[in-house]
């Protein structure tokens, strides 16, 4: 045993709970969030981070989705914050996703980067891996 507490997460229907209930409580919410992400469960963290408007929260998901490569979650916190990335901020994400074999998430984050060399390079990658 590593002495470690184990964390109890919301099944389904405790999160709708939670997030749309009729007495949202904030704070169990926010420590939700907090249980969440110390779970990895970033998509589900971000949700509770949003009702909760804590764009600091979700701003460190989207710089670690942005490290991940991961292009969903990236675009549903830059839309959670009501904010558009740029697209230096794409094409560092296209990089990342690049490295890490996810090469979807690569040849859409350069097309919104508008990094037309890289998409190409990202197409020809996929040609020979298939």
């Amino acid at each position: 045993m590593t002495g470690k507490k184990s964390i109890k997460l919301p099944d389904y229907r405790e999160k709708q709970r939670l997030l749309y209930g009729d007495k949202v409580q904030p704070e169990l919410v926010r420590k939700t969030a907090k249980n969440l992400l110390a779970a990895g469960a970033l998509n589900d963290a971000a949700e509770f981070f949003h009702r909760v408007e804590d764009s600091k929260a979700l701003e460190a998901i989207a710089e670690q989705a942005l490290e991940e490569g991961d292009l969903f979650l990236f675009d549903k916190v830059y839309r959670q914050l009501g904010r558009q990335p740029t697209p230096e901020l794409y094409d560092r994400l296209g990089q990342r996703a690049l490295a890490t074999g996810k090469l979807q998430f690569a040849a859409q984050a350069f097309t919104k980067a508008g990094n037309d060399a890289m998409v190409k390079q990202v197409q020809q990658t996929e040609e020979t891996h298939t």
